[in-house]
């Protein structure tokens, strides 16, 4: 590896380390290296941010918490929404583990810059070294998940990713725990505490000369300054892969809400719980472990089957926690046992989204749709910034309200991604929850995972539910109906038809379906207008579709029989 734009003594010395006999052999475990180098990056993060909160409050004094945390959160995301669609580029165009390397150098001087400002409690100097960590976060995004792949069998990215997330959020604990204790044990010393994020930006460079060289991937894209367009160019490209967008979306939407509660705790734990700033940020340790732990069993769970309909299950799960915490606000032991499962959810919602990500994205685009991704997640987080502000600042409302408010914003949102992935989150919800509880005797549904048209007669939302529950990406007919709810029409893998319909027309509209979709079933009921409701009468109207005939029928004691039967 040669680094042609440092000075030559740097450019020497650094050359003899990636060279060294001991490098070579950790190489050998990039994976975990490049786990290490991401590692100690997010505990700078988070300590340098928590310090700065502490070190603006100890000026500002307590009642501005809310206002400060605000500002560190608006000025840290601004470089990701500036700088990651050229990142993304960049780290198509390069070897992404020369990037890794030459940002963790850029770290190193960033974090003596910040003993510098520390020094002269300059709250300007400490805000704009902010911008730089955050700069250098935003570049290091693309090349650490893009990466990934070229290190790992694609069998094991699940697991790699659940590994990077459970580490990413351990980092989090012990850099939350590190500013607070720091700050508490030197008495407000913040040199002390800038002098650990230098050493902690040493150790992350030492750890990257470590990860497997990798080559470039020739990307050819140029960079482009309107990155606004540059970002809507991929999410349209996204649109192409099936559920890509959705997840991306999806996986933004958990940086939101993890941003929010990572603002809201402080403020909640001094006016909610009645503890001070610094213990206020020892909860947030609570929240990172409960993630760390759902990220770790979720990736291991999955391991290379990725299953979108639990990051749904997860997503309601997490609203319901919001909302109990909001009524927990009485009892620190309550409070804490909602933070932990707060994190649970959080990781179990998040893994199935950026595996899917990464996994699904082309090779030669990979590094564009993580910086698409990493933008979208940052605006996340800027709006939970301002949302904060907002809540807690103009309004005047108590942390616990918010808490409660944003709950209710993640049911709404969870039911929303639930619709747009409603080929895959139906499936798994109807598996997982419908089929469990339902006395199903299954009889001759092998042909229920061949492709072609199903015909499910006289048709009810329980049958359908059982029917989805056992073949999954299956797209839907339906009779259309006036007092239907509005929220139908957003469910992805489903399409209505019009009661007045000629049969001829339900037919087209069935083979057209077909052309588009693996599997559809034709929701039979009389709405529909057919003289021949029957599936055996509809059998002439197709000429070269397989069609498959599904009855479901409930007997008297209880049990239901499926059967499906090729026509």
């Amino acid at each position: 590896m040669k680094i042609k734009f440092f000075p030559n003594f740097i450019k020497n010395i650094t050359n003899q380390v990636i060279n060294s006999h001991w490098v070579t052999e950790k190489r050998k475990n990039s994976i975990w290296m490049l786990n290490l180098t991401q590692f100690f990056g997010v505990i700078n993060d988070n300590l340098y941010r928590l310090l700065l909160a502490f070190l603006c409050i100890s000026i500002l004094g307590q009642d501005k918490a809310s206002a400060i945390l605000s500002m560190a959160g608006a000025v840290y995301v601004l470089p990701f929404l500036l700088f990651s669609s050229s990142a993304g580029i960049l780290a198509d165009r390069f070897s992404k583990q020369k990037m890794i390397v030459i940002l963790k150098l850029f770290e190193v001087i960033i974090t003596l810059l910040i003993v510098i400002a520390f020094y002269y409690k300059s709250m300007v100097g400490a805000y704009s070294l902010l911008f730089l960590l955050a700069t250098h976060s935003a570049l290091f995004g693309p090349p650490k998940y893009g990466i990934i792949p070229e290190l790992v069998s694609k069998d094991n990215i699940s697991k790699a990713n659940g590994m990077i997330t459970a580490f990413t959020y351990m980092a989090m604990i012990f850099g939350t725990f590190l500013a607070s204790f720091i700050t508490e044990i030197s008495s407000k010393n913040f040199v002390i505490a800038a002098l650990v994020c230098l050493v902690v930006a040493i150790f992350g460079l030492i750890s990257s000369f470590c990860i497997k060289k990798t080559a470039p991937q020739d990307g050819q894209k140029k960079m482009n300054f309107l990155f606004i367009r540059e970002i809507y160019h991929t999410l349209q490209f996204c649109k192409e892969i099936k559920y890509l967008r959705q997840s991306i979306f999806g996986s933004a939407f958990f940086l939101f809400i993890g941003s929010f509660a990572q603002l809201n705790i402080i403020p909640f734990s001094i006016e909610s719980l009645g503890l001070s700033d610094v213990i206020g940020g020892y909860l947030f340790l609570i929240i990172a472990i409960g993630i760390a732990i759902g990220s770790y069993f979720c990736g291991k769970w999955m391991k290379s089957k990725i299953e979108l309909g639990i990051s749904c299950i997860a997503g309601f799960a997490l609203g319901i926690v919001f909302i109990l915490l909001s009524l927990s606000s009485f009892s620190l032991m309550l409070s804490g046992i909602c933070l932990i499962l707060m994190g649970v959810c959080g990781g179990i919602f998040v893994i199935p989204f950026d595996t899917f990500n990464q996994i699904n994205s082309p090779i030669e685009k990979r590094g564009q749709v993580i910086a698409a991704a990493n933008f979208l997640s940052f605006t996340g987080v800027l709006v939970a910034s301002i949302a904060l502000y907002v809540l807690n600042d103009l309004l005047k409302l108590p942390p616990s309200l918010s808490f409660f408010l944003i709950g209710l914003f993640t049911l709404f949102i969870s039911f929303l991604i639930t619709l747009r992935l409603s080929g895959t989150s139906l499936h798994f919800i109807a598996k997982k929850i419908i089929l469990p509880i339902s006395k199903v005797n299954l009889d001759c549904v092998r042909d229920i995972s061949n492709d072609g048209l199903f015909l499910l007669e006289n048709s009810t939302i329980y049958k359908t539910l059982l029917f989805i529950g056992m073949t999954p990406e299956v797209h839907l007919l339906l009779p259309k109906r006036k007092n239907r709810p509005f929220w139908y029409n957003w469910i992805h893998s489903m399409d209505e038809i019009d009661n007045l319909s000629t049969q001829d027309e339900i037919v087209q509209h069935a083979k057209k379906s077909l052309k588009k979709h693996a599997k559809v079933c034709l929701l039979l009921r009389d709405e529909l207008n057919l003289s021949q409701t029957k599936s055996s009468g509809l059998k002439n109207l197709f000429s070269k579709e397989k069609i498959y005939s599904v009855k479901i029928n409930k007997e008297d004691d209880g049990q239901i029989n499926i059967k499906v039967s090729s026509i």
